[in-house]
């Protein structure tokens, strides 16, 4: 009798522990990859105004078309080739997590929408097919050349606009417009654009009080803030350009420099357009097109309907304005610009095999100024970042709270018409 309970016993701690090791397994599954909808600012470009509009602000010429390669704020040829090199790493990081094929034509997988309102985001979501593989024809959708998109401003949206006074208020309510490292910023940017220039207050001088403005037209940052932002963005774009050392910054700034100045840039940007008040009217329909693609709202006809990879190319503004639609703060390790050319936010949906919920994970791709400039084959580990809306949840992300909760952040009547973009109105990149 007792040698048959020995035998019980032992045979349900064995039982007990086989499943235990079942369950164990089932948790382990590997989640798969079902979705990626990336959102992207443009390549590298030419400063937006000429070298002769910008002559006022240093003591020494600016480059001009010719070194750049490219008219003002137009994607430049080695700005082309850095897309084209990241794009065919983004499209093997995927291959890899089983989300596209390695090999062969993307166009099944895979679909690119651009702001056709200007050159630099058309080219660059051309430059982006042909580095990932996407033989199709149109290569990317966007609206007629030169046309505005609000799906990258929805500024221009009756029920998108800001009030004046809240606006300013609200960028305020952020903090001060200067910290140290914007103060260390604007003295180093003064050393490099014009060191002898600033005397008295006369002269190229970076130390006029910055204030914040707001009218119909959305918030404006006047002063040194405003003005050493654009200043230090272009000494970013000149070395990652590929400019000779004696160019960048007239030989003045080194790669050192760049992490100096550009808190300068990422303050003036943080403020005037993550600032959740800001951004959700700015990005509102983005952001909410982007959760609708992840959760299969984007039904047919929509030509997102079906892809498993979905590429919008905008602007360094997008990038900031989902930051504060979504609650999302990241650093890139090697790059002082938290929106630097080239840099894609990835929202991707994963399932878990075992109880079939869909999960919500971010990342940040990028690259290095070195590595812009070198034009190296490397892609850097994606930065993961945390949205607001999953902060609470234990773990993981689930897709339908983050849905939710970002669609609760959206002023009702700041959306988009139904089939008012992502549908080619006019001519599309070839």
């Amino acid at each position: 009798m007792m040698k048959l309970r020995l035998l019980l016993i032992l045979s349900a701690m064995f039982c007990a522990a086989n499943a235990g090791a079942g369950a164990e397994a089932a948790s382990a599954r590997p989640l798969t990859l079902e979705r990626v909808v990336i959102v992207m600012r443009h390549g590298v470009r030419p400063p937006t105004k000429s070298a002769a509009a910008l002559a006022p602000l240093s003591d020494r010429a600016w480059p001009d078309d010719q070194a750049w390669g490219a008219a003002p704020g137009e994607l430049t040829p080695h700005g082309a080739q850095a897309i084209r090199q990241l794009s065919a790493n983004l499209r093997r990081f995927y291959a890899a997590r089983g989300l596209v094929p390695r090999r062969g034509d993307l166009a099944v997988q895979a679909y690119i929408w651009a702001d056709g309102g200007d050159e630099r985001t058309r080219e660059t979501a051309a430059a982006f097919a042909r580095g990932a593989g996407l033989d199709a024809t149109p290569a990317y959708g966007a609206v007629a050349d030169g046309e505005k998109d609000p799906l990258f401003d929805a500024s221009m949206l009756e029920g998108c606009r800001e009030d004046p006074a809240l606006a300013s208020s609200a960028v305020l309510a952020r903090g001060p417009l200067e910290t140290a490292q914007s103060r260390a910023g604007l003295q180093r940017l003064q050393q490099i654009i014009a060191p002898d220039g600033c005397k008295d207050g006369a002269g190229v001088c970076l130390s006029t009080p910055s204030t914040v403005s707001a009218d119909k037209g959305g918030v404006k940052l006047s002063g040194s803030l405003a003005t050493g932002a654009t200043l230090a963005e272009n000494l970013l774009l000149e070395y990652e350009n590929g400019l000779p050392p004696g160019q960048v910054g007239w030989g003045r700034a080194s790669a050192a420099d760049l992490a100096k100045v550009m808190p300068v840039h990422d303050l003036a940007a943080d403020l005037t357009r993550a600032t959740p008040y800001l951004a959700v009217r700015h990005g509102g329909p983005l952001a909410r097109a982007v959760v609708d693609v992840l959760t299969d709202q984007d039904a047919t006809p929509a030509p997102t309907a079906g892809k498993r990879l979905v590429v919008l190319v905008g602007h360094d503004t997008n990038l900031s304005n989902l930051a504060g639609v979504f609650g999302l703060s990241w650093t890139l390790p090697g790059q002082p610009d938290a929106t630097a050319p080239g840099t894609a936010l990835a929202f991707e949906r994963w399932r878990d095999p075992a109880s079939k919920v869909q999960l919500v994970r971010v990342r940040v791709f990028y690259q290095t100024p070195d590595q812009v400039r070198g034009l190296s084959a490397t892609l850097n580990a994606p930065v993961s970042v945390r949205p607001t809306a999953c902060l609470k949840a234990a773990g993981r992300c689930g897709l339908e709270s983050f849905a939710v909760e970002t669609r609760r952040r959206i002023p009702a009547a700041c959306k988009l018409e139904a089939g008012a973009t992502m549908v080619p109105a006019a001519r599309v990149g070839g």
